[in-house]
């Protein structure tokens, strides 16, 4: 069966972006462009994403969608236009994740905010949580967890250094 994982960087005081929804505090600091992603990356041929993060990553300045060598699925709930390299889907995210789990293929990564993730995590259909920590407090900004309701408990696999950063796995131990 294919695996979700949820792989995302976060600060010391687990925000994954300023209240802007900003990740420029990540380009000064040693060892980002370093951290496993990459790894993380081939491991996976399938995103699962959020129409939030696709609106963010195509305001990036300078880039064009980075993910058209993988199979990528963006949840909305209203039409959408067509979108070079993605596939929308207009369904509960659950129900989706639970029939891909299960067709032939590798990993998947889920890749939104806080809400998104926590639907899933919710629903108990996430199996990896990748955390890439940076050294940095910002006070304030988008939590990586909004509240989840459903206890999750974790089970430690790695833990590794990419210059300041600490990218720290864990699998989802199913209850």
């Amino acid at each position: 069966m294919r695996r979700v994982k949820v792989f995302l960087p976060m600060t010391l005081d687990h925000y994954v972006a300023t209240e802007q929804g900003n990740l420029n505090w990540l380009n000064n600091i040693e060892g980002f462009r370093e951290e496993g992603f990459g790894k993380m990356y081939d491991s996976i041929d399938t995103l699962v994403v959020s129409r939030p993060m696709l609106e963010w990553l195509d305001a990036l300045p300078n880039m064009t969608f980075p993910y058209k060598a993988k199979t990528c699925y963006v949840f909305s709930r209203s039409e959408q236009t067509a979108h070079d390299g993605i596939t929308w889907i207009n369904e509960d995210v659950t129900t989706f994740l639970r029939t891909l789990k299960q067709q032939d293929g590798r990993d998947i990564w889920l890749l939104g905010g806080g809400q998104f993730l926590r639907t899933v995590l919710d629903a108990c259909l996430v199996d990896e949580i990748i955390f890439t920590i940076a050294p940095i407090i910002l006070g304030s900004g988008i939590p990586f967890f909004p509240g989840v309701l459903n206890t999750q408990h974790l089970s430690l696999q790695h833990v590794e250094a990419f210059g300041q950063f600490v990218e720290i796995r864990y699998a989802v131990v199913p209850t």
